[in-house]
């Protein structure tokens, strides 16, 4: 089966010269890279119009959510079975791919999506990005004989989504522009398919920081207000957690959002993201 590996970069060259040097270092290299450039200003350009072994496909720049929704199509038009999606801060070790497909639910017609454990720069969990298990009950005799553990959501940090599920649920929402569109992605595929979190397949994710609180006032402000938006346009729309249980979130995330605005350790601009959130409308688009 073949696989291709969708990179999303912009304006971080140094990074995506990294997360490239891994993928090309794989045991099991994918069949095709695809690198989605969103318009970067940075040199990027030059420099992938240099290597001949990427396909690359340059956009306006859509955030990560249109660029793994370009990278996902782009994979699936040219008949690839598996997508190993990933923006350019991941850096797989070199048999992360290889374990992923080792795994019996790799060759499973019914699996949705594998992924990876994360870690940050120095090797410890990232805790940012923590798995999200299923019920013990749904792996916790098999996880000793096949290192995986049945997971419901993911981050576009080393998730590899089967084509049967593409075809099944959908592309990524790229309207969400910045974040919530790979738990939202996930969550959907989840909910038709098995998938899971290949224990012994490692990535580093190199973010800023690990354990620390973001800045709602400054350099993660605009991050948060996508986040916002989009976690209660989601919510509205996730019928997986029943109606009273979409309200007590929304709920959760103004009380959430309104106390650190209180507490002036949020930017009030927020609460707007928020409001806008209840009437934002996004459209999941299938393919075939």
């Amino acid at each position: 089966m073949s696989i291709a590996a969708v990179v999303v970069t912009f304006n971080r060259l140094a990074l995506l010269q990294e997360c490239i040097a891994a993928l090309r270092g794989q045991s099991r290299r994918p069949d095709e890279i695809i690198v989605i450039d969103n318009s970067s200003t940075d040199g990027t350009a030059d420099w992938l119009a240099a290597q001949n072994d990427l396909t690359v496909v340059r956009q306006a720049n859509l955030g990560s959510s249109g660029g793994q929704y370009t990278g996902i199509k782009t994979g699936y038009q040219k008949g690839h079975d598996w997508f190993w999606c990933m923006d350019d801060d991941t850096i797989p070790d070199p048999d992360a791919l290889e374990r992923m497909t080792a795994t019996p639910y790799f060759r499973r017609p019914d699996t949705g999506f594998l992924c990876s454990t994360l870690f940050w720069s120095d090797r410890r969990p990232h805790y940012l990005h923590a798995i999200h298990p299923t019920r013990a009950a749904d792996w916790c005799g098999t996880v000793l004989e096949d290192h995986c553990i049945r997971v419901s959501m993911h981050t576009f940090v080393s998730v590899l989504v089967s084509r049967v599920a593409v075809a099944a649920v959908g592309l990524p929402v790229k309207e969400f522009f910045l974040i919530v569109d790979d738990y939202e992605f996930t969550d959907r595929i989840s909910q038709r398919f098995p998938c899971y979190c290949v224990l012994d397949s490692r990535v580093v994710h190199k973010t800023r920081h690990n354990d620390k609180a973001p800045d709602l006032w400054g350099a993660d402000l605009l991050k948060e207000c996508y986040r916002a938006r989009n976690e209660v346009a989601w919510a509205l729309r996730r019928r997986s957690m029943g109606r009273w249980g979409r309200l007590q979130y929304i709920a959760t995330l103004w009380m959430y959002y309104g106390r650190m605005v209180l507490k002036r350790t949020a930017h009030p601009r927020l609460l707007w993201w928020l409001l806008r959130g209840m009437w934002f409308r996004y459209r999941v688009e299938t393919i075939k």
